[in-house]
């Protein structure tokens, strides 16, 4: 589906006579790419040096054509990236960006970082997203499982997902370490967790990222246990405890210091059922943790303050 181009006499003479086209030979460069015009594309690629004329957090000629659905362009600047000169150039990267580039439209993932390959999917041109996904390499599959996941688009994590694309490659653009698994966790998104852990979702460590209300203490690692007791979603927990989660590892600081548990989430929660399910599941209520209530564990603190619904931690 290749974009729009001017109608009318007077747009068609304007836009071939390039009236609107800047004079720096990158910037035209971008302009022959969001009109569309693969012939003056194709002219101007091998002529000028491309690499300082696109900013490293802009989109590139690729991302636009990628977000525009035009398979045409796609196909010349992919051509053009495996010459020696392109492949040398930024002009052609695939990678993520953060700006979603101005002529296309909003696509409701703002938090996330979209590469060439995503923003062809989110474009909604099928040809677009196929040439790209043909010899999509490691990294580019593990960003669109990214945006997938944000966006609750279940068939396209399956599609990723079968082709290999990792539920635990973290967030590397701003590297607070969200991974896929941990976004579907985040996100009580029970059927998009349920195909990310039957594809190997990391039941250990993940980073708790600053905006998830950790006292922004980046240096503090949350498991996915952790984050679906913060949330209270049984279902979620109870799944990871039945593939083998640690019922006590929470946040943590080392492999080895226990600063919250999944415990403590629910007791914080006062979710006794939650509770319940946990201890049944192993988790110590002797624990203790840091600042956690002045130190005391769950089962000290249900005997200073006692909780309706909590008495079962007495005999645990």
């Amino acid at each position: 589906m290749a974009p729009k181009r001017p109608t009318g006499f007077f747009a068609r003479l304007k836009e071939f006579l390039d009236w609107d086209a800047p004079d720096d030979p990158g910037a035209r460069l971008m302009y022959y790419v969001e009109n569309g015009r693969v012939d003056k594309v194709k002219a101007s690629l091998g002529s000028i040096h491309l690499r300082s004329s696109v900013m490293s957090g802009d989109p590139s000629p690729l991302q636009v054509a990628a977000a525009r659905g035009d398979p045409r362009m796609v196909e010349l600047l992919l051509a053009y990236a495996g010459t020696e000169r392109g492949a040398r150039t930024l002009a052609l990267r695939k990678g993520p960006l953060w700006r979603t580039p101005e002529n296309s439209e909003d696509f409701a993932l703002e938090d996330c970082p979209k590469n060439a390959l995503a923003l062809a999917r989110l474009s909604g041109d099928r040809e677009t997203y196929a040439i790209l996904l043909k010899d999509a390499e490691q990294a580019e599959l593990d960003w669109a499982l990214y945006a997938a996941t944000l966006k609750k688009d279940l068939p396209w994590m399956t599609e990723l997902a079968e082709r290999g694309a990792s539920p635990n490659a973290p967030d590397v653009y701003r590297y607070d370490g969200w991974t896929p698994f941990l976004r579907a966790v985040g996100a009580d998104f029970l059927a998009g967790f349920e195909l990310l852990l039957e594809k190997g979702g990391d039941l250990r460590l993940g980073r708790c990222p600053p905006d998830y209300g950790h006292d922004n203490d980046v240096s503090r690692y949350s498991t996915p246990l952790y984050l679906s007791c913060v949330n209270g979603n049984a279902r979620i927990a109870e799944k990871l405890l039945a593939a083998g989660a640690d019922p006590d590892r929470g946040i943590t600081e080392s492999d080895d210091a226990r600063i919250r548990t999944p415990l403590m989430a629910a007791f914080d929660r006062d979710d006794a059922d939650l509770g319940r399910l946990l201890v049944e599941h192993g988790a110590d209520p002797a624990l203790l943790a840091g600042k956690w209530h002045d130190g005391r564990s769950v089962r000290e603190e249900q005997i200073s303050h006692p909780r309706p619904g909590w008495d079962f931690l007495a005999a645990a």
